[in-house]
């Protein structure tokens, strides 16, 4: 059953279909189904979560806003439970999503999105899924950068 399921979310459920845009609105509104995982299980595998935000570095470690530096090596950053672009100015389309094409914001050049809900199909926001749309922004950024290596420097 598992492969029905992830080749509907790869390829029947996207933005290129009927039925994947309808599915967008009820998903980017109310959330996708979620596989829960307990917090009793993340703190007994010795995960520390914290709701605090970080709001500075210290000799390149995270601080948060209570005032704690954390000596850590990896920082899990989660974003997956709501939506907050207001740190950036971003162009906001109809849904009060980023005005994007697959990950790409074509009225700011070099700002890029991957992970979001149904950035180009349901898997966009599962980590099996995330890397389509992070290839396609790489090509995209690739060919960006090749283009302006190859356009004529403009005497001044």
């Amino acid at each position: 059953m598992l492969p029905i399921l992830w080749f509907a979310a790869n390829h029947v459920l996207t933005m290129r279909t009927p039925l994947g845009r309808k599915v967008a609105g009820h998903v980017r509104s109310g959330g996708g189904p979620l596989i829960r995982v307990k917090r009793s299980d993340i703190e007994a595998a010795g995960v520390e979560y914290t709701p605090e935000r970080t709001v500075g570095v210290q000799d390149g470690r995270p601080v948060l806003g209570d005032g704690r530096v954390l000596e850590v090596t990896n920082v899990v950053w989660c974003t997956g439970f709501g939506k907050d672009t207001d740190w950036i100015q971003v162009p906001i389309g109809d849904e009060r999503w980023p005005t994007q094409t697959r990950g790409v914001v074509a009225d700011a050049p070099g700002l890029y999105f991957v992970g979001l809900p149904f950035l180009h199909g349901f898997s966009s926001m599962l980590i099996g899924g995330v890397g389509r749309d992070a290839g396609f922004v790489a090509r995209h950024i690739a060919r960006r950068m090749r283009n302006a290596a190859a356009a004529p420097i403009a005497a001044g």
